[in-house]
């Protein structure tokens, strides 16, 4: 939990240039798993499909065929990304993975369904287990509900080929058909949320690896909520460590195959 702790206060230590987490200790947590796949990244890059990165990133490039035969990807679209998560999932074998309590995803997986699909449930198991007499997690509900109205989509120079999209992607929704109770829709209404904070945070943090003060600018906007910022902080990285780690692995590969700036 210390680099939860650490994170909250000093989020700039997720905004490190990609070498440096070259020294980050192999740990049996999510968010040490990522940011040491991040430098591998770096290395490997374009070079990183499939044993590294599955291959559902790969076909969100518009060049996907010629990827295959070692071209540098371009043109990523995030719709497509979604799309080719959808149907590059095995819900048997992705059921059986996620039931194994010590199952975690690495390389290969990586960006693929089963990376989704672990980060959600971890964040849905971390949720249910802080849901009564948590003060805390109604002001951070309260700082990502402002967050949502403040940024609801990626906007500006510097999100590329994302711009207009939602930050929180979600290929395997709830159901729209008037059959969830409401306390279902609340939750799953709150785990957005989450989301939501949780991929703009992991997308500025790695955008600040390459664009000075690009970090600063949305704490300031944070600070703006009138919550207190880092108690929050701690609370969602705790409870969305494998969400965030997730969402900072992705956007690091997208800032680095769109060359964002």
């Amino acid at each position: 939990m210390l680099q939860q702790t650490v994170g909250a206060t000093v989020p700039e230590i997720f905004a490190l240039p990609a070498p440096a987490y070259r020294q980050v200790n192999q740990r049996s947590y999510p968010l040490v798993s990522v940011l040491r796949a991040i430098p591998e990244i770096k290395s490997q890059y374009p070079n990183v499909f499939p044993d590294l990165i599955h291959v559902a990133a790969a076909s969100a490039f518009s060049n996907f065929a010629a990827i295959a035969k070692g071209a540098i990807p371009h043109g990523f679209d995030l719709d497509r990304y979604v799309s080719a998560l959808q149907h590059t999932s095995d819900p048997i074998e992705d059921r059986f993975k996620l039931e194994n309590d010590s199952f975690q995803p690495g390389p290969s997986d990586w960006l693929g369904p089963i990376h989704y699909k672990f980060a959600m449930r971890s964040m849905e198991s971390s949720y249910d287990r802080t849901l009564g007499g948590n003060e805390i997690r109604g002001q951070t509900l309260n700082l990502c509900r402002f967050l949502r109205q403040r940024i609801p989509a990626f906007n500006g120079n510097s999100t590329g080929r994302l711009q207009g999209k939602q930050p929180h992607i979600r290929p395997w929704p709830l159901p729209d058909d008037g059959l969830i109770d409401d306390e279902t829709a609340q939750r799953d209404e709150n785990l957005r949320l989450f989301s939501h904070g949780l991929s703009l945070l992991a997308f500025h943090c790695r955008l600040a690896a390459r664009t000075p003060d690009g970090l600063q600018a949305f704490m300031d906007q944070l600070a703006e909520s009138g919550m207190p910022v880092e108690q929050c902080l701690a609370y969602l990285l705790q409870t969305g460590e494998a969400v965030f780690a997730y969402y900072l692995l992705l956007w690091e590969f997208v800032i680095r195959a769109e060359k964002m700036r």
